[in-house]
């Protein structure tokens, strides 16, 4: 059951509100300064941050507490990695801000350590191609990501909403992308098409974003925390070495995973009810808090 982290004003000392996994209950509340609990004292190796929502706010900006925390971790000598359905195009700003060279990208799909390639899973070409075909002939828009690089299918404004939201520079037109470069994700538009998700699901993993009808589809096979796992077997790690924090359905998956998985405050609930805890939000440092939390900082 996760655990919410939430001063309380009957105690000087910060409370630990329990929470059943599939209700929003208050159960009990336990003190965690009391060192009763496996969260505390733990000391993991690698630690895995999502981006958005977690890592950066809504505008796309680290607060200076995050900075300091993920500097300090990394002066312990714990791995900082992100894991990220972004394509590392997407993110190469916010490598060097943090100074992290470790990633998960693509969802899962494309794995690096310390600027080396250590792991991939793009999608099958015999699986991707008739779904693409399909989508350019309905004219849905969408960013084809290879491994380092990504395109667009077409000039449209739903992809141009994303370009600004998102920060992002505009993709390159090449809607035959996927015929030339292996793809690890698409991340489309399905405004109007749902019809599609519903003859390629079995097929193909759809990610929903937390903007309506956007998708992020990958192989079956992929996920963050099957990255993850490829990168903890690299390092002939444990996932009981691991801990990883994100905020969204795409990160369910990779908080099962790892030894303590911590839901942003920002989460939707279905999120949170699946995270071991649940920490402030990422406009109120939520990453620090759990951190100081569990003694880890």
């Amino acid at each position: 059951m996760p655990i919410c982290f939430m001063p309380l004003a009957i105690s000087n000392e910060p409370i630990i509100l329990k929470l059943c996994k599939n209700s929003d209950l208050l159960l009990e509340y336990v003190d965690f300064t009391k060192g009763d609990s496996k969260e505390k004292g733990m000391h993991p190796k690698m630690i895995f941050f999502d981006i958005d929502g977690t890592l950066v706010t809504h505008d796309q900006r680290a607060t200076e507490e995050t900075k300091q925390a993920i500097k300090d971790l990394q002066n312990k000598g714990i791995i900082v990695a992100i894991a990220t359905g972004r394509s590392p195009r997407n993110f190469e700003n916010i490598r060097e801000m943090l100074n992290i060279d470790t990633y998960v990208a693509l969802n899962g799909g494309y794995v690096v350590f310390e600027n080396e390639e250590i792991y991939r899973d793009p999608i099958l070409p015999s699986i991707i191609r008739p779904f693409l075909e399909e989508a350019n002939q309905r004219k849905v828009p969408f960013l084809q990501c290879s491994k380092t690089d990504l395109r667009a299918n077409r000039t449209h404004a739903k992809l141009d909403e994303i370009y600004k939201i998102a920060q992002w520079q505009p993709a390159p037109v090449d809607p035959l992308f996927y015929q030339k470069e292996d793809i690890y994700q698409l991340q489309l538009y399905l405004g109007g098409h749902q019809d599609l998700y519903q003859k390629y699901h079995n097929q193909l993993a759809f990610r929903g974003w937390m903007y309506p009808d956007w998708y992020d589809v990958i192989s079956m096979t992929s996920s963050k925390a099957k990255g993850i796992e490829a990168l903890v077997n690299h390092l002939h790690y444990s996932m009981e070495e691991t801990m990883a924090f994100g905020d969204g359905e795409n990160d369910i998956e990779m908080l099962h995973a790892v030894r303590l998985g911590v839901a942003m405050g920002n989460a939707p609930q279905n999120v949170k009810r699946e995270a071991d805890m649940v920490t402030t939000s990422v406009d109120e440092n939520g990453i620090v808090h759990a951190l100081q939390l569990v003694g880890i900082l």
